[in-house]
């Protein structure tokens, strides 16, 4: 990744690098970072259905994950902030997103996603919102396919 994309974001706080298959990755004792960027790369799942990796948020350090009133550009959602509507399947793709004011008890957490296919023009941009935290953990989950590949990793500032 070039370093002006993580202009003042230091070294990563937390990261993933696929070593089995999983549906989900939880990244704990966030509670200490106001804003947070999660770069994911090369990511594959092993369905070719269209299985978008989603983002949930923990207000106990993830003994559980929330998975109600998130909105995505203003429509609500259980499942999480959507990071992609297009499934990885056997294609890798990526995705950047920050999350504002996660830790905050007074504002909303803000939410913003781009993601795409490498070698593909499928682009998706997201954005949204959640009730007001403060929050401490995250986990990127799949509803039904494993993640075969790829890493994920945590970036956090005050």
């Amino acid at each position: 990744m070039p370093r002006s994309t993580l202009q003042g974001w230091g070294e990563p706080i937390a990261s993933w690098d696929y070593s089995t298959a999983t549906p989900q990755v939880d990244f704990t004792g966030l509670g200490g970072y106001r804003e947070l960027l999660i770069w994911g790369d090369g990511i594959t799942t092993d369905t070719a259905s269209a299985d978008a990796p989603a983002l949930r948020v923990s207000s106990d350090n993830g003994s559980t994950f929330l998975n109600t009133a998130y909105s995505n550009g203003g429509t609500a959602s259980s499942g999480g902030w959507v990071v992609n509507s297009n499934g990885a399947s056997s294609v890798a793709h990526a995705f950047r997103i920050e999350l504002l004011d996660f830790n905050s008890s007074a504002r909303k957490p803000k939410y913003s996603a781009t993601a795409f296919v490498i070698g593909s023009s499928g682009t998706a941009n997201r954005w949204g919102s959640r009730a007001v935290g403060p929050y401490n953990a995250i986990r990127i989950h799949l509803l039904s396919a494993n993640f075969t590949s790829g890493q994920i990793c945590v970036y956090g500032r005050n």
